[in-house]
């Protein structure tokens, strides 16, 4: 017997390259041999006890223990290769003994691995349900399907991937997989939601990539179906170009820039001899038009009537210069002005919109028309919009404005932007962090401009016209990343052609350093903001972990906070005074990328924090977890993370964690004091009071709870946009506070290093989460209503 105990003591270490021969020693009583070889993967294996009597769950325990598995303990099975009763081999049900199976441990291997999968593929006709080993790479998953289940796949030459198209039921569980690739050299294991959410997946031909160029230089990258056609890719560049549906028609597809033949659009991109990383270029479109072109000669009216093709999606000045060049380079296209005739409706095209964008179509006629003459020549035109023409201000007005502007016409605020007076640094921050809630920027350099050619007869005109220069200088510098490459060339060109023209040294001295600074950044190029530290940033709290399977466990809790800080900062740093006005984030989503951003990180964090704690079983570890969530939680604190700490004060008092009494009663001291301090300050009593006057106090960087801007933004977006036709600019004023605020959060930067794996984890995208109606039914499971301390795990 003690010769025997010895012996056991050894059979459930793991062994490495013993023969089965070499392991049965010994016979049962019962005819069976003593031992069992389980194969836990190719390099280690476990002998353990053989007893008919006992279930294949008990021997599963057994292998978890010695093998330390701590987590989806219930992914795992028993499966037995082939044998001769067997010859697919067997998956053996847990709950059956061995004795239920024809086994002969002495010749059998059972093998210890992860259940299959029962996943849903789309075929032609319908849906089919196929297991699949979750331990292998996508890749050699959809090789096996290929040779199995070839009705799958379709007619299409191409190399195929799993796409997650969708999901079959009602429900936000996962949804951030739906419309994503499966990775070929990943295991399917990688992708956990997989097995428990309902997805669909298909077998797809993988897209190429399509390199579209355009114009100005820039290029844009589209993953895309070579099956396709060429006018699929312009939907996709036209809503990532946010180009209006109704111009459409003005562009199209060339080979080459200077190729003048057109591409067919209902053409595939096979057919088009593009492969992979293939160029193609998106470029205005003409169409031909009447032109017809009024000169004097000799006192008379000439008038000559020609066909060109004209781009619709040019803006007029530079369409009139190319006509002009077209008919005869020596006309100069400032001694004519652009007119589009309908009918017998004639209206003067304005120089720094589009021609489209007026409403001219190509059944209408253009016509050039010496300056000296347009009145007699066109109808509708319309000079009540010259800013010089705009009535004097009102003593009335005069004493209101002591107080700040409050309601005005475009004319008047430039008027006042470029006084002679006193420059109002507040009034111009306002002005230039909000105009474009209600003017356009071509319309603004037009006024500009109009504001520049002061009359003869007006008093002060050098000293107006230096005050246009220094406003264009603050526009530059305040709207640089925002202002693209034509908008900066009508700037150059307004320089040039107009200001130019001061006879004035001061004025002149002001013009070149003008020129300087748009040349400076025009050259500069366009990037997020930088900010540059004198001290070296921390060192990285790396897990020891380190590798692609981490838990929150892994991670220290202030370096958890640091990685979700950059992302958030991230975002938060990009935000432009733009993506605030009118609620964008609501009405014109492709107007606020970075405010979406910013709430779709707080959604999805808020959700990971309430699901990682419900998921949890045992109640000893769901209070290491709460506990670790709230250190977290700590540390976002310190780091002036408003924003991820509303959204981990808001995981933690869910609903379906907040009626966890027993988790909640499990706390130390310590925790609960910091849960109480944490939910005290971001409160939403009194409108976040307590909140408001930490951010107040709390020095730069820091993020603020986006949730308080927007709402903010949405009590002042009740108020007019305009009063009896005026610009309601006090209510820009309120707009600029908010705005403000954000700027003095983001005046200097984190000095943080990111650490990639602790990114990946907390990617928004990445993160795990349950639907309200599935945290609620986890949650009763976990703690059932009115249960007893010796109810619950």
């Amino acid at each position: 017997n003690r010769k025997d105990t010895n012996r056991n003591k050894n059979i459930s270490k793991p062994i490495k390259n013993n023969s089965m021969q070499d392991l049965i020693q010994i016979n049962s009583p019962y005819g069976y041999p003593h031992f069992f070889r389980i194969l836990v993967d190719s390099n280690a294996s476990f002998v353990l006890p053989f007893e008919p009597t006992k279930t294949v769950k008990s021997l599963i325990n057994n292998i978890i223990s010695k093998a330390n598995i701590t987590t989806n303990m219930d992914a795992y099975g028993l499966f037995i290769d082939s044998t001769t009763d067997y010859p697919d081999g067997v998956w053996l049900d847990e709950n059956n003994t061995f004795s239920s199976y024809k086994l002969n441990p002495g010749e059998t291997l059972a093998r210890f691995k992860l259940k299959p999968w029962k996943l849903k593929f789309k075929k032609k006709d319908g849906f089919v349900d196929i297991d699949v080993d979750p331990a292998l790479i996508c890749g050699a998953i959809v090789s096996s399907l290929q040779s199995t289940h070839k009705f799958l796949f379709s007619q299409t030459i191409g190399d195929y991937g799993i796409f997650l198209s969708k999901i079959n039921r009602n429900t936000g569980s996962s949804v951030q997989f739906i419309g994503r690739w499966l990775d070929d050299a990943l295991k399917l294991i990688e992708y956990a939601p997989l097995e428990y959410d309902k997805y669909i997946l298909e077998l797809r031909v993988k897209p190429s990539t399509i390199v579209v160029r355009f114009t100005d230089g820039t290029f844009d990258r589209v993953e895309i179906d070579m099956n396709s056609h060429l006018k699929q890719v312009k939907e996709t560049i036209t809503e990532k170009r946010r180009i209006k549906s109704t111009y459409i028609n003005d562009y199209g597809f060339k080979m080459q820039f200077n190729d003048e033949n057109w591409l067919n659009e209902d053409d595939k991109l096979l057919l088009l001899d593009l492969t992979d990383a293939s160029s193609v270029y998106f470029a205005p479109k003409p169409c031909t038009m009447v032109v017809e072109i009024f000169r004097k000669k000799d006192s008379d009216f000439n008038t000559e009537i020609v066909s060109l093709p004209i781009y619709l999606a040019y803006n007029s000045s530079d369409m009139q210069n190319d006509v002009c060049k077209s008919i005869q380079p020596e006309l100069k296209p400032s001694n004519y002005t652009l007119v589009a005739v309908n009918d017998n409706n004639a209206f003067t095209l304005w120089p720094w919109a589009t021609l489209r964008e007026q409403g001219v179509e190509p059944s209408f006629r253009l016509r050039l028309v010496l300056k000296e003459d347009e009145n007699q020549n066109t109808e509708g035109s319309n000079d009540n919009d010259d800013i010089w023409q705009e009535p004097p201000e009102t003593e009335e007005q005069i004493k209101k404005w002591l107080n700040g502007v409050q309601f005005a016409s475009l004319n008047r605020l430039i008027i006042m932007l470029t006084q002679a007076r006193e420059i109002n640094t507040t009034f111009m921050q306002t002005f230039f962090s909000t105009f474009r809630s209600f003017v356009s920027a071509e319309t603004l350099l037009y006024k500009f401009i109009q504001r520049f050619r002061v009359p003869a007869r007006e008093p002060g005109k050098s000293l107006i016209q230096m005050r246009v220069c220094i406003a264009l200088k603050h526009w530059l510098e305040f709207e640089f990343d925002v202002l693209d490459n034509k908008m900066l060339e009508r700037m150059s060109d307004a320089i040039e052609n107009e200001f130019q023209k001061s006879d004035d040294p001061q004025v002149s001295k002001l013009v070149e350093r003008l020129k300087k600074s748009l040349a400076t950044l025009s050259s500069r190029k366009k990037e997020d903001r930088k900010y540059h530290f004198l001290e070296d940033s921390p060192e990285p709290k790396v897990p020891k972990n380190f590798s692609r399977k981490l838990t929150i466990m892994d991670i220290d809790e202030e370096e958890a906070a640091r990685q979700i800080t950059i992302i958030a900062f991230n975002s938060f740093a990009k935000i432009k005074p733009t993506e605030l006005f009118n609620q964008a984030w609501t009405k014109r989503p492709q107007q606020a990328p970075n405010v979406l951003d910013l709430i779709n990180l707080f959604n999805r964090l808020s959700s990971f924090v309430a699901t990682s704690v419900i998921c949890e079983k045992q109640l000893r570890n769901r209070v290491k977890l709460f506990t670790k969530h709230l250190n977290i939680a700590k540390y976002l604190r310190e780091y002036n993370n408003f924003h991820a700490l509303t959204a981990y004060i808001s995981g933690l008092n869910n609903g379906a964690v907040l009626r966890l009494k027993w988790t909640r009663g499990k706390l130390h001291r310590r925790a609960q004091q910091i849960l109480t301090e944490l939910e005290q300050l971001t409160n939403m009593e009194g409108s976040f009071k307590n909140y408001r006057i930490a951010l107040v106090s709390t020095p730069a960087p820091s993020i603020p709870y986006i949730g308080v801007n927007l709402m903010d933004l949405t009590f002042i977006e009740e108020n007019s946009d305009n009063v009896d036709n005026l610009i309601n600019f006090s209510k820009r004023c309120l707009v600029f506070e908010v705005i403000s605020t954000i700027e003095k959060c983001r005046l200097s930067g984190y000095n943080l290093k990111p650490v990639e794996s602790i990114a990946q984890f907390f990617d928004p995208n990445n993160l795990y989460f349950l639907n309200e109606k599935e945290l609620h039914a986890r949650s009763l499971e976990i703690e059932p209503r009115n249960a007893q301390r010796s109810d619950i795990n």
